[in-house]
C-alpha cells in the first residue's frame, strides 16, 4: 500500500549510513535493518504510506544517542539472548508523528488519484504473462486478454493503479517460480503452471498485502485496506435495524408554522386563520391561480425573506412582522417564481408544503374546495408510510 517517493531510501537514524533501493527492494528491507541493527520497530506500519519519506523526516531528528527521547523503550526477554533485550518502538502517540503519517497519506492519495486518471487512457506496451504476445493496449484490453485467453482475472481494471508495475511484479514472481496465490516456490515454470492450474491458484490472493498497493480501494480511508473496509461494512449490516413502529404514531405530531412568525398550529385552517387575523395575509388568495410548483417557490421565498428580516412584500427590513404586513400590500413580486432555487425548502419538515394540492388532484376533483384537516393529514401519513 506504500507509495514510492524516490529511488534511494535512507535509515531512520541520522548517524547511520545505510541506504536501500526503493525501486527494486520492498519496504521490509529497511524495517529488517532497523530491527537487527538498531532494535527499532515502526509500530502500525500500515498507517505509514510512504516509508522512505517517513524515514527521511525523522532522520533529521533521531540518532542512536537520543532514541529514548523520540521512541518508547521496551524491555523484552528473548529465548535466544541472555538477559533482557532493549527495543525502541516508533509509534504515533505523539502529535508530530500522527500528523506526519496523515500528511503522507494525503500526499500519497493525491499522487495515486493523478496516476489513476492518467492510466485510464494510457496505452501500455507489455508482454503477456502467459504467452509471447506483446500487448499494446489500454488497461481494460490487457485485462481482457489475460481473462479471456488465459483465465487470469485481475479484477476491474478501473480499480487498479500502478498497472505496469503490477504486471512486472507478477512477472518477477513467475521467473522465480513463485505462485501468485500461495507464494510457494517451484523448480521450474512448467511445474508452477501445472500447480496453479490444478489448485485453482491462477488468481491474486486478496489477503496478500503485497498487492494492496495496486488497488485503489486500499487508499480510500486512512489506515484501512479493503479487508478492514469490508469488515466495517459487515458489522454495520449485522447491527439490528430498528423496524418502523406505527403504533405510537399520532395525528397530532405534525405542526404547521405561520409564514410570517414562529407560531405553529395543529392544522392548516388554524394556521391560515392566524395569518389572516394577525398579519393580514390571506393564504388562499396568496396562492390563488398559482401553479403547484410555483406555490412551493412562493412559500419558500417568503420564508427565506422573513428569516433574513426582510418583508417579502415590500422588501423593507423589519424586526417584527406582526403588524407591519397589515399596513402594506400583500401582493408578491411573481418574478421570484422564475428562480429554481426556491424549490428547495427553506424550513426543515415544512408541513405547510404538504398542504398544497397538485394540479392533477384538483383536476380529478379529489379536493373540491378548501383543503381540510383530514385531507392534508391523510396525504402526509401516506407519504410517511411510503418512505417507511
Amino acid at each position: 500500500m506504500n507509495g514510492v517517493a524516490s529511488s534511494l531510501g535512507v535509515c531512520l537514524l541520522g548517524d547511520c549510513s545505510y541506504t536501500w533501493d526503493t525501486a527494486s527492494q520492498p519496504q521490509a528491507t529497511v524495517l529488517t535493518h532497523l530491527l537487527i541493527k538498531h532494535s527499532v520497530v515502526i509500530a502500525t506500519i500500515d498507517t505509514v504510506y510512504d516509508v522512505p519519506d517517513y524515514c527521511k523526516y525523522w532522520r533529521n531528528k533521531i540518532n542512536t544517542g537520543n532514541l529514548a527521547v523520540h521512541m518508547t523503550q521496551i524491555t523484552a526477554v528473548m529465548q535466544y539472548k541472555e538477559g533482557p533485550a532493549q527495543y525502541y518502538l516508533k509509534d504515533d502517540t505523539s502529535n508530530e508523528d500522527r500528523n506526519l503519517r496523515y500528511k503522507l497519506y494525503q500526499d500519497t492519495l493525491d499522487r495515486v488519484l493523478v496516476l489513476h486518471l492518467a492510466e485510464r487512457s494510457r496505452v501500455f506496451k507489455l508482454v503477456c504473462l502467459f504467452c509471447p504476445d506483446t500487448l499494446q493496449a489500454v488497461k481494460s484490453s490487457v485485462c481482457q486478454h489475460l481473462s479471456e485467453l488465459h483465465n487470469f482475472n485481475l479484477g476491474n481494471p478501473d480499480n487498479t493503479v500502478h498497472f505496469a508495475e503490477f504486471i512486472e511484479l507478477l512477472r518477477g514472481k513467475m521467473k522465480e517460480g513463485k505462485c501468485f496465490y500461495c507464494d510457494k516456490t517451484f523448480r521450474d515454470y512448467k511445474t508452477l503452471r501445472e500447480h496453479m492450474r490444478k489448485k485453482f491458484h491462477k488468481k491474486i490472493n486478496a489477503d496478500n498485502k503485497e498487492y494492496d498497493k495496486f488497488y485503489l480501494v486500499n487508499y480510500r480511508e486512512f489506515g484501512k485496506n479493503w479487508k478492514s473496509l469490508e469488515e466495517d461494512r459487515e458489522e454495520r449490516s449485522a447491527e439490528p435495524k430498528e423496524e418502523d413502529d406505527w403504533t405510537e404514531w399520532t395525528e397530532d405530531s405534525p405542526s404547521v408554522q405561520c409564514l410570517l412568525c414562529s407560531r405553529t398550529f395543529r392544522n392548516l385552517p388554524d394556521t391560515t386563520h392566524h395569518m389572516a387575523t394577525q398579519h393580514c395575509v390571506y393564504f388562499d388568495k396568496l396562492i390563488e391561480g398559482v401553479a403547484y410548483y410555483d406555490q412551493i417557490k412562493l412559500i419558500n421565498n417568503i420564508r427565506y425573506s422573513v428569516e433574513k428580516g426582510r418583508c417579502p412584500f415590500c422588501q423593507i427590513n423589519e424586526a417584527d412582522f406582526t403588524s407591519h404586513t397589515c399596513s402594506t400590500s400583500s401582493k408578491l413580486d411573481m418574478s421570484v417564481l422564475e428562480d429554481e432555487r426556491y424549490l428547495f425548502p427553506a424550513l426543515d419538515n415544512d408541513f405547510l408544503l404538504c398542504c398544497l394540492v397538485p394540479e392533477e388532484e384538483e383536476a380529478r376533483g379529489e379536493h373540491g374546495g378548501e383543503t381540510t384537516e383530514g385531507d392534508w393529514r391523510d396525504g402526509l401519513k401516506t407519504e410517511l408510510e411510503a418512505e417507511g
